[in-house]
C-alpha cells in the first residue's frame, strides 16, 4: 500500500497531465471546474502538497471530460484503500 502523500503526489500529477493534454492554464482548469480556488492552490493539488476533496477531483474530472477513476488508479497500479485508511485520511 502506497503512503498518504504518494497518493496525493499521484493524483496531482494525473490531473496536471491531463491539463496539459487539454491545453488548458491552471486559471483555465479552475474556471471550466468552477471550484474558485486560487492558483496556488491548483498548483499545490497539481504537486501533491495539497489535498483535494473527492467533490473537487469531481469538477476537475468533468472539467477535463476524463472520468474520476483516471486519477486515483491506473491498470499498472491499482491502489487499495480499506476503510480503516478512509477514516484516518478523513480525521487529518
Amino acid at each position: 500500500m502506497i503512503d498518504q502523500n504518494t497518493f496525493y503526489k499521484k493524483i496531482g500529477k494525473r490531473i496536471k497531465i491531463a491539463r496539459n493534454e487539454a491545453g488548458l492554464t491552471l486559471e483555465d482548469l479552475n474556471d471550466l471546474s468552477d471550484l474558485d480556488l486560487s492558483k496556488g492552490s491548483f498548483s499545490a493539488i497539481e504537486n501533491g502538497k495539497q489535498k483535494i476533496y473527492v467533490y473537487q477531483l469531481y469538477r476537475i474530472s468533468k472539467a477535463l471530460n476524463t472520468p474520476i477513476d483516471t486519477f486515483i488508479g491506473n491498470s499498472e497500479e491499482k491502489i487499495d484503500i480499506s476503510e480503516e485508511d478512509i477514516k484516518k485520511i478523513n480525521s487529518q
